[in-house]
């Protein structure tokens, strides 16, 4: 993840009232860019209890940190501004894909099958909503398409623009921003 370049630190939340979950968000210590909260029943349920495959807990890590990195460089502006938050969430798999392939994971469409499937129990079910993670099929067609861009040799700066192209397939929610 250090092609990322960004400085994150990775913590803990109570999520035991909301449910298994992990965000990332910006930090108050201005020598980092941010950190990736995981909840304590996220990690109960998902590593204690051997609920979540290495793949899949590795992958929430690297879309939150792909999520601080959209933060750092106000990607998810442009992003927003197009096509809701969906569009943001898409690109943080695409990103996340994308790392994975670097870290060398061992990584086949059935293992992004089993980490899609993850995604969705843990995720929200708001597939038409804009402003709420994609499809199942969306998300597995991001993170996919980031892991094959990774073996290709592409830098990661390619990745964020071909994630951006990957994500604009899917068509636009019909938002607007005003200037």
């Amino acid at each position: 993840m250090s092609e990322m370049n960004i400085a994150a630190t990775i913590n803990v939340h109570n999520d035991e009232m909301t449910g298994p979950n992990a965000f990332a968000q910006k930090s108050n210590n201005l020598a980092e860019d941010g950190e990736v909260l995981l909840g304590r029943r996220f990690i109960r349920e998902r590593i204690l209890e051997g609920r979540g495959s290495d793949i899949s807990i590795l992958a929430v890590i690297a879309h939150e940190m792909a999520h601080i990195l959209q933060l750092k460089r106000g990607i998810c502006d442009a992003l927003i501004c197009g096509g809701g938050v969906r569009d943001v969430e898409l690109h943080a798999d695409f990103l996340a894909g994308f790392c994975l392939g670097r870290m060398n994971v061992s990584f086949d469409t059935g293992r992004a099958v089993e980490l899609t499937n993850a995604w969705a129990r843990l995720g929200d079910k708001f597939f038409g909503n804009c402003n709420h993670h994609g499809t199942a099929d969306q998300r597995l067609s991001c993170l996919l398409a980031g892991f094959n861009l990774s073996q290709s040799g592409d830098s990661f700066e390619t990745s964020i623009i071909a994630g951006r192209e990957h994500v604009l397939n899917f068509g636009r929610c019909g938002i607007t921003c005003g200037n």
